[in-house]
């Protein structure tokens, strides 16, 4: 035994790389993980990985079994996600799905088709959950409606707020100067007007020069340089014209508070769009949690096509203080930022083929990258490595449940059928 790896002689079949094992040494008990075979001569030697060692040495008669789970008790409501490799159900307590999850793999291994069992098994725990999906994969969920933003989902100004109107002009590349003019009339308007403001309202402000109401030569500049960046969101029909086409974030949350899903489908927006939308949602949630309502789940879908990386580190420190429940499902885990992943709850991660990928994720801490790497390479076809609050620490390899009868495939097109 060197450090916490143990190399065991396997008279009989080898178990296989991510087996879960448990070697009993008088009362003794020390969990291992199967991280590589080898052989050397006629002799089958199995490389574990020890995960509560405390620097003792086995003794000769020390046994070692195959592994039952769960390696500690969970509290209800149970949320089944699947199976281990032996075959046993792999079903966490509510309370360890919570805070901070992330969900790695490579296109089409299995990524979100866990996030959709995870989202099943927590619509049916009478959870309130949301999704911000860019890529329309949630519509085939019983439990989940889905909003197409941008159509059947539209906000008035005064619900997207301040913040969130900025950001959508800032991303369409509205200058500084001219951003600060906007924000400053802007303001005074929600004091001056009550009820409804709508997208044209301040379009006719930017043609009647009520931003740079000023006559310096630079105020027709910022006022033709705002409304252009008005009429480009007034195209992406996010922001709506009149009191009968507004939605509002709260109705939509009066209807799933007693347990159930929104999926946002931003499938449609541009990236300007998308950020300038995310920040409106967040911005509701994280009021709404200081009303100490329900704390809802919140799905982001490769969140850096719509949120910075800084944005993404401040919204996972703010959500975990304020109760939010947080799944990053993404492709390319090197857009997250390390202390996102060093604040990670849960990370269950699937098959990863750059080695690069594999580097960044091990900065999460949950398992060393020479043990991640040897873990990754051996998993199944859509099979995944669970690690975290839901396997007790352990690292688990984990079969997802298929969800026989529900249509849970992407919304991908094709030309050729």
């Amino acid at each position: 035994m060197a450090g916490n790896t143990l190399v065991l002689t396997c008279a009989g079949p080898a178990p296989r790389i991510g087996e879960a094992l448990v070697l009993r040494d008088r009362e003794k008990e020390l969990f291992l993980q199967v991280v590589g075979v080898e052989l050397v001569g006629e002799e089958r030697r199995v490389v574990a990985k020890a995960w509560n060692w405390d620097g003792g040495l086995p003794s000769p008669g020390a046994r070692v079994f195959r592994a039952k789970f769960p390696l500690r008790p969970s509290h209800p409501p149970k949320i089944h996600l699947g199976r281990t490799l032996d075959g046993q159900e792999f079903a966490p307590g509510g309370r360890a799905l919570e805070k901070v999850n992330l969900i790695v793999g490579a296109k089409g291994s299995g990524k979100s088709h866990l996030a959709k069992v995870i989202l099943h098994g927590l619509i049916g725990a009478r959870a309130t959950c949301l999704i911000l999906d860019v890529n329309r994969e949630y519509g085939g969920l019983p439990g989940v409606e889905v909003l197409e933003v941008g159509r059947a989902f539209r906000l008035g100004v005064r619900e997207l707020g301040i913040e969130a109107m900025c950001t959508f002009l800032e991303a369409f590349g509205t200058p500084a100067t001219s951003l600060l003019y906007f924000e400053n009339r802007l303001s005074k308007l929600l004091r001056e007007r009550d009820g409804f403001i709508g997208i044209r309202d301040l379009i006719e402000l930017a043609e009647e020069g009520e931003y740079c109401p000023t006559r310096s030569p630079g105020a027709d500049s910022v006022n033709r340089t705002i409304r252009s960046r008005l009429e480009a969101l007034r195209l992406t029909g996010m922001v709506a014209e009149s009191p009968l086409e507004a939605s509002s974030f709260d109705r939509v949350w009066q209807g799933i508070k007693g347990g159930g899903a929104i999926a946002f489908d931003i499938s449609g927006l541009s990236t300007p769009a998308r950020a300038g939308f995310a920040h409106a949602l967040l911005g509701f949630l994280f009021r709404l949690v200081e009303e100490e309502g329900p704390l809802p789940f919140v799905f982001f879908e490769e969140a850096h096509l719509y949120v910075s990386p800084q944005g993404v580190d401040a919204l996972v420190t703010r959500a975990r203080h304020t109760g939010i429940t947080s799944f990053f499902i993404t492709n390319t885990p090197t857009a997250l930022p390390e202390g996102v992943l060093r604040a990670a709850d849960n990370l269950f991660l699937f098959r990863l083929p750059l080695e690069e990928d594999v580097r960044w994720v091990a900065k999460s801490g949950f398992v060393d990258e020479a043990s991640l790497a040897s873990l990754v390479r051996a998993l199944p076809r859509h099979a995944c490595l669970a690690l975290g609050e839901v396997s007790g620490g352990y690292p688990v390899v984990l079969w997802p449940d298929p969800l026989r009868g529900l249509d849970t495939r992407g919304r991908t097109r094709y030309f050729f059928r």
